[in-house]
């Protein structure tokens, strides 16, 4: 389930076990390491290399579309 107001995550449901669980959802992303003296590679598509361990919020709300999509075997 989301949150009407933010568009966040708030619960998530086993439909089949019946069991509800209420979750907190924060959107965080960390600055890249830099590419100083090419000694090591920079964070990139296979490689997570943080500047440091400060992570910054990307935002406190988003917009959430729900899309019903038919599969055909």
């Amino acid at each position: 389930m989301f949150d009407g107001a933010s568009g966040l995550m708030k619960t998530m449901v086993n439909t089949d076990k019946n069991i509800s669980l209420d979750v907190t959802q924060t959107l965080l992303y960390y600055l890249s390491y830099p590419d100083v003296k090419k000694q090591w590679p920079p964070s990139g598509a296979y490689i997570f290399r943080p500047a440091n361990s400060t992570a910054f919020s990307l935002a406190s709300s988003v917009q959430i579309s729900v899309a019903k999509v038919n599969w055909f075997v």
